[in-house]
């Protein structure tokens, strides 16, 4: 218990240390979750714009925390940083008990613990409020209760609640659902033991579509129409880099183990047996042990391949849900290969041990040189441009204005006046265009202006470009 605490302390410590200098960073998508928490806790409505419910915010259930915040008349902006940090530290805490649980090695658990607290990407976006810590949390319960699921039959009621949940913190999680079912059809066999916990899974999300259709007039998120691009084969390939850059800038050397040790197993006959051979040699070849590598491999795979396949606008945080499975999956494979090279147990450790070390540094280092200062400054850049912005607009503008912009949290937020969001995340009339033609086409063309807008906020390098200009019937005078 001792050794435990003491990992934990120091898995903990580090990540304070890393994410301490970006403590102030915010993102203008955290203002679009902090308006709509803000809108359903005053007007029971899930909304960017008072009066017109839209499923605009990706992660429904994180907009209803903060509104129990909103609610309770807590400050949002702190709460939202508050509970980001906290999810993030339940996180690490839960990848050193799975750890823990799946190989007994309280020093395995402690490896992974420290690779998770420490991985940048993970770090960064868990400063600013988003919710990307808490997907990352919830995404890892569900791989916990999918392991204990067989040992009671409340875990199967337990299991399709917690996916719900989860597929309402990130959309992308819905994935997960179709990867388990497989997983555990296939080992286990249990066709009938799948079915009914799938199906009760099926019943609450078709209720929640029904729900959320029924108050907003969308099924799923206007983000997948705003973010997805148009399917081209051809970009395909210069596509798949764009995961591989971002997850490998972090997690080279798990992301290599994992691979070569699904080849070694591939040689050997069991893809997962490398993997698997991190595990206790009593439990190795349990069918819960085989179903948990096999899903975690499934998940880390299959989300960048999703993003790529249909030309989704990826960021880093967006792969962050798969990061502790990566983690997980990578200590594992360390200790796999090192079993390969040395039967000793010391030697074993030794080799692992140093395989994580690198993997720290590497992350550590990329985070300190190319993440924080371009965190810092896009911070900067919002709270002295776009916070301003939507100040004076709350100050000289008439309260009915209808104010045109491609970053809208910020200024939605701090303006209280209505938003046409170009960028098409909660307005679905712009989302629709979108799935047509490019930002700037709506921008050029006007495409906008049948919405009768009375403000533009262009986001463009080069200072006034539309000013005096007449498109159609609107002319445009510079203000600010």
């Amino acid at each position: 218990m001792k050794n435990s605490i003491i990992a934990i302390i120091f898995s903990l410590a580090l990540f304070a240390v890393l994410v301490f200098p970006i403590r102030s960073a915010i993102v203008d998508d955290t203002y679009i979750h902090l308006q709509y928490a803000r809108n359903l806790a005053a007007l029971h409505e899930l909304s960017f714009n008072q009066g017109e419910p839209s499923y605009g915010a990706t992660s429904p259930l994180w907009v209803f925390v903060l509104s129990i915040v909103s609610l309770a008349g807590g400050n949002l902006m702190l709460w939202s940083k508050l509970l980001s940090v906290g999810f993030a530290v339940l996180t690490i805490l839960l990848v050193y008990f799975v750890a823990d649980e799946l190989t007994r090695s309280r020093f395995i658990a402690f490896l992974a613990a420290i690779v998770m607290a420490s991985e940048a990407w993970f770090v960064r976006w868990s400063a600013v409020g988003m919710e990307t810590a808490f997907s990352a949390f919830m995404v890892l319960i569900v791989f916990f209760v999918f392991f204990r699921r067989f040992e009671s039959r409340g875990f199967g009621v337990l299991l399709a609640v917690v996916f719900l949940l989860s597929t309402l913190s990130r959309p992308e999680v819905l994935l997960l659902f179709p990867l388990a079912v497989f997983t555990e059809a296939h080992v286990y066999r249990s066709i009938r033991s799948t079915a009914k916990w799938s199906m009760l899974f099926v019943i609450f999300f078709i209720l929640w579509l029904l729900v959320i259709h029924h108050h907003t007039g969308s099924y799923f998120p206007l983000t997948a129409g705003a973010k997805q691009g148009r399917f081209a084969l051809a970009g395909i390939v210069a596509r798949s880099l764009v995961p591989i850059k971002i997850l490998g800038a972090t997690l080279l050397l798990p992301w290599l183990a994992v691979i070569s040790s699904i080849v070694l197993g591939i040689l050997r006959g069991d893809w997962s047996l490398v993997l698997r051979s991190a595990l206790p040699e009593s439990l190795r070849d349990e069918r819960r042990m085989k179903a948990f590598v096999e899903l975690a491999v499934l998940w880390i795979f299959s989300l960048p391949v999703v993003y790529v396949v249909m030309d989704f606008q990826l960021l880093s945080r967006y792969l962050v849900p798969t990061i502790p499975l990566v983690v997980l999956l990578g200590v594992f494979g360390f200790f796999g290969l090192a079993r390969l090279l040395s039967g000793r147990r010391s030697s074993q450790r030794i080799i692992a041990g140093i395989l994580v070390l690198l993997t720290i540094v590497q992350s550590v280092v990329f985070f300190k040189t190319v993440v924080v200062k371009p965190t810092l400054e896009l911070t900067d850049g919002i709270n002295k441009v776009l916070v301003p912005f939507g100040r004076w607009i709350d100050k000289n503008t008439n309260r009915e204005a209808v104010i045109a912009a491609p970053d809208i949290g910020a200024i939605g937020y701090f303006s209280h006046r209505r938003i046409l969001d170009l960028g098409g995340l909660v307005s679905r009339e712009i989302n629709t265009i979108r799935r047509r033609v490019d930002y700037e086409t709506i921008l050029d063309k006007g495409l906008y202006l049948r919405f009768n807008p009375d403000f533009l906020v262009d986001r463009s390098p080069k200072p006034e470009r539309f000013a005096d200009k007449k498109i159609g019937s609107s002319r445009f005078t510079p203000i600010l």
